[in-house]
């Protein structure tokens, strides 16, 4: 069963919170964010900027790590491969990749995205 309706109660959702929506983005602005980060709501937005293919223990990195077999592998084999295929030059837009054989329980490939984070606040 399929009901569509105007999306009138989303509406009054969105503007009955949004006063409190901003004042808890100012309070996190101005004061938890800064002086008392265990009392802040999470509202702030992290921005990063990765440096490609400088994937030291210092520095942000994205890419993926994978395992790629031509004669295929069966599923327990996949997982527990150490890996044979990394890339920290590009950003993958795959969060996870499955490439399966012609052969039943077989699979080629399994590829990883890897996204990290230098751990500071601002």
């Amino acid at each position: 069963m399929v009901v569509r309706t105007h999306n009138k109660y989303s509406k009054r959702v969105y503007y009955a919170f949004k006063p409190l929506w901003w004042t808890l983005h100012v309070l996190d602005w101005l004061f938890f964010d800064r002086f008392a980060p265990e009392y802040s709501f999470g509202l702030s937005t992290l921005t990063s900027y990765p440096q490609a293919g400088e994937g030291g223990s210092n520095t942000t990195c994205d890419g993926s790590v994978g395992v790629y077999s031509v004669a295929g592998l069966s599923w327990v084999n996949l997982l527990g491969d150490t890996g044979n295929q990394v890339n920290n030059t590009s950003d993958t837009n795959e969060v996870a990749y499955l490439q399966v054989t012609s052969t039943l329980y077989s699979y080629n490939a399994l590829y990883r995205s890897c996204y990290t984070f230098d751990n500071w606040r601002i």
